[in-house]
């Protein structure tokens, strides 16, 4: 994170008490031979989680065979992203590799996506031009329809109890809540999602347009981040006013430029302003935004919170957004990119820290604003449930079979094993899928890091100091500051097919690993 980021994150914290791939591998004999009648039909009810079936496009069942995933309302929607499926025997004609497929042609993360959306292609080159990378825009399914491993897993009955693996932070180093038990207080979306997005303007820069019109694919962008990388259902509720509201103050009053801040004067004039369209006990987050044609250098992203707290007892959230006016970059700002606020405004105002490079390499969205959070951080936020996650001994042999991180589903995304109340090793599976698609298929493997709560990670490689709790990603490979994988760093610290690490007397093997995740073996050296 640069200066500006790092301020902004030290303003939260005290602002608080003011106002917080793998190819897809799809096999015709996974699909059942079937009727034409008794093909599931888009729209038609099923269980969230189950696997891609074939199915028909239409309610009626007179339209194309394609395949049907069960979406999180229940309801079988088309995967567009799937491969093609023969209308005659309704068997995949192809099976199509998702994600980092040739077409693709991704070999380093950082190069031009080429299948970038349409309404992203500016902001993509507006990234490589001033940042020299390009963040990934869409989502990519990865596929359920593999064939399981051959390993027999350890019974369930064999696991410890999942509060062993709730690392604490007994020294309080943490200064967001990237620890358990986690502050009731904190803005929670996979428990309330319901955001009201404030559109004003000053005195000396006003604005005519719509502004849904104007930010509404930003805001989309990070609602959509939110449904896509939560196994736990978040449906959120987006408010807008229609107009831009008059604040009566020109813009350099609020100091919202280089050295600024949300101030009380700024907020309060916003909710004064705002006040009759909503009620605030309603809100988990308020998102402001300024004329589009604002200069950059009057109006920054920041972050923040109010003191009044919502009716379920929560602080509520404030992200101020860049204008979306096309900008030369400066100081650091890169807010025409929708993933810092996925970084900022959802994940930093949900508690988490910076996971600094130094220690985590490129890997996380906290370590660099690229890609999905690791999956220790979506069980922080509870975007995966205590089930999905296996706390197994440091003292037993245990065989776990964890899914691709990334893959949409209720399945086992992550095995911690304990070492203390404050100390925990985490294994995940890490595929190029969802917003990992830009990953290169040559990083994929078993990610195994350690978080210990009582360190503080505090310097950055350009002497900022920052103070992210100890995660740190443990590798067979030399670390050095230059080492970059497909440009990722520290990218080839994933364990491939027979490799194995030991950390803290844990010996972890990687004993199968497909399209299905990967298979491990925990045991004491």
């Amino acid at each position: 994170m640069n200066k500006k980021q790092t301020s902004q994150i030290m303003f939260l914290a005290a602002f608080l008490s003011f106002l917080c791939l793998q190819p897809i591998h799809t096999s015709s004999a996974s699909y059942p031979k079937m009727t034409s009648a008794s093909y599931p039909k888009n729209g038609d009810s099923c269980k969230y989680g189950s696997s891609e079936v074939v199915g028909y496009n239409s309610k009626s069942g007179s339209g194309t065979l394609v395949f049907l995933r069960c979406g999180k309302n229940g309801i079988y929607s088309p995967d567009n992203s799937a491969s093609k499926i023969d209308q005659k025997t309704g068997k995949p004609i192809t099976a199509k590799a998702i994600g980092n497929t040739s077409s693709d042609q991704i070999t380093n993360f950082c190069q031009a996506d080429p299948k970038v959306p349409a309404e992203w292609a500016d902001v993509q080159s507006w990234d490589i031009a001033n940042r020299g990378c390009a963040e990934p825009f869409r989502y990519v399914y990865g596929n359920s329809n593999f064939i399981q491993p051959k390993s027999k897993v350890t019974p369930d009955s064999q696991l410890l109890d999942i509060n062993e693996c709730k690392l604490a932070d007994p020294q309080k180093n943490s200064p967001g809540a990237a620890t358990f038990p986690r502050s009731p207080n904190l803005f929670t979306p996979s428990i309330s999602a319901n955001f009201e997005v404030i559109p004003v303007q000053f005195s000396d820069i006003q604005a005519n347009t719509n502004p849904r019109i104007d930010y509404g694919k930003y805001v989309d962008f990070v609602m959509n981040y939110l449904k896509n990388t939560s196994d736990v259902a978040i449906n959120p509720n987006v408010s807008w006013i229609d107009h831009y509201l008059q604040l009566g103050n020109s813009i350099d009053t609020y100091k919202l430029g280089a050295g600024g801040k949300l101030s009380d004067q700024y907020l309060n004039d916003v909710l004064n302003a705002s006040a009759k369209y909503f009620d605030l006990s309603n809100i988990d987050q308020l998102i402001i935004v300024g004329p589009p044609s604002t200069p950059l250098s009057k109006l920054y992203a920041y972050m923040g919170s109010l003191k009044e707290k919502n009716r379920s007892g929560r602080t509520i959230a404030v992200y101020q957004y860049n204008p979306t006016k096309l900008q030369p970059w400066i100081d650091g700002q890169w807010g025409f990119d929708p993933n810092i606020y996925v970084h900022e405004q959802l994940n930093h105002e949900m508690g988490l820290d910076d996971e600094l490079i130094e220690y985590t390499g490129g890997w996380g969205n906290m370590a660099g604003v690229m890609g999905e959070l690791l999956v220790w951080d979506k069980w922080l936020v509870g975007f995966v449930s205590d089930s999905q996650i296996h706390c197994v001994s440091p003292t037993t042999k245990s065989v776990q079979w964890i899914r691709p991180s990334t893959l949409h589903g209720n399945f086992l995304k992550a095995v911690i094993v304990p070492l203390s109340s404050s100390k925990g090793i985490v294994i995940e599976s890490q595929r190029s899928y969802g917003y990992n698609y830009k990953m290169p298929k040559i990083t994929n493997g078993v990610l195994v890091y350690e978080v210990d709560t009582t360190k503080t990670m505090n310097s950055h490689l350009d002497g900022e100091s920052e103070g992210s709790i100890g995660v740190v990603i443990q590798s067979i490979r030399p670390k050095t500051k230059n080492n970059f994988f497909g440009n990722v760093h520290y990218g080839d610290a994933a364990l491939k097919l027979g490799e194995s690490i030991v950390v803290d007397g844990v010996k972890i093997s990687v004993m199968e690993s497909g399209d299905f995740g990967d298979v491990i073996q925990t045991s004491k050296v």
